[in-house]
């Protein structure tokens, strides 16, 4: 009943969030990185279901090393940060693009965790804790990267997380 009030557009991002998970879960995470569904997230109204599809794109290049995609991702997904879960988004998005292609000063990634555990995004928090470790290593802190790593991959298989598990590791 609720999936009828919510009109077509919406409905074609949800949809497309919704098979872009399913892809991750199944280890085909390239399958769905091609030009309809990013011209689909960038033809989109800002809001929670462009920030859902945007994140999902956005792991899913982040999982098959598709930096190209990252750009525009993240650019639709900071134009579409509405409410606070979709500016964590947004802020993980622009922290996977630093850590690609380093410029300035590593971002802070506190205040955007601190956010995610109050909104109870648990597999955002292991991905953050995961990213902290690929900054650590990035800043060639090799103790501080493994610990960072270790603790990141028990979140994710105590969450039951595979995917998020197959990053930390």
């Amino acid at each position: 009943q609720k999936w009828s009030k919510i009109d077509e557009g919406d409905r074609r991002l949800w949809r497309a969030a919704m098979e872009s998970e399913a892809d991750i879960q199944t280890g085909r995470s390239d399958a769905h990185l091609d030009a309809q569904r990013l011209e689909l997230l960038r033809n989109a109204q800002p809001g929670l279901a462009a920030a859902r599809l945007g994140e999902s794109l956005m792991r899913s290049a982040v999982l098959c090393m598709k930096t190209g995609a990252w750009e525009p991702i993240t650019r639709q997904l900071v134009k579409s940060a509405e409410d606070a879960r979709a500016h964590c988004v947004a802020r993980l998005a622009q922290a996977w693009c630093w850590w690609s292609q380093p410029r300035g000063a590593a971002p802070s990634l506190d205040e955007v965790q601190k956010q995610a555990r109050a909104l109870g995004l648990r597999g955002m928090n292991v991905e953050l804790e995961a990213l902290r470790s690929l900054f650590a290593l990035r800043a060639n802190n090799i103790d501080e990267a493994v610990a960072l790593a270790r603790r990141a991959s028990r979140m994710a298989r105590s969450e039951e997380i595979p995917h998020l598990e197959v990053l930390s590791n």
